[in-house]
C-alpha cells in the first residue's frame, strides 16, 4: 500500500480499531487523540462505567459537538450570503442611479 492508504491500528480502552489514513481525510491520529481525551474526561467524572458505555458517551459528545459545528456553520454561512445580498443591491442600486444620472453643463 502506498503511504496515502496507510492503515493504522489503535487500542481504544481494549477495543483494537483500524482506520486508513488518506491524503485527503483528517489524520486518524488526530481523531483518536479528541477521541481518547474525551473518553478520559468521562472517566475522570465517572470511574465506574464500564469500557464499552465509555466509548459510547465519548462517541455520543463528539457526535453532538459535530451537528452542532455543522449548524453553526451553516448559519454563519447564511448569514454571511445574506451580507453579500445586500452588499450587492446597495451597489445595484448606486450603479443605477449612476446610469441613469446626467451631465448639466
Amino acid at each position: 500500500m502506498n503511504e496515502s492508504n496507510e492503515i493504522k491500528e489503535f487500542d481504544i480502552l481494549g477495543h483494537k480499531v483500524r482506520l486508513t489514513e488518506s491524503s485527503t481525510d483528517i489524520n486518524p491520529d488526530e481523531v483518536i487523540k479528541l477521541l481518547k481525551a474525551e473518553i478520559d474526561s468521562i472517566t475522570n467524572h465517572s470511574s465506574n462505567l464500564d469500557r464499552s458505555k465509555t466509548i459510547l458517551l465519548a462517541s455520543l459528545k463528539l457526535a453532538a459537538d459535530n451537528v452542532r459545528l455543522k449548524k453553526e456553520c451553516k448559519e454563519q454561512i447564511n448569514s454571511f450570503e445574506s451580507s453579500i445580498n445586500k452588499a450587492m443591491e446597495f451597489i445595484n442600486k448606486f450603479k443605477v442611479v449612476e446610469d441613469n444620472s446626467t451631465i448639466v453643463n
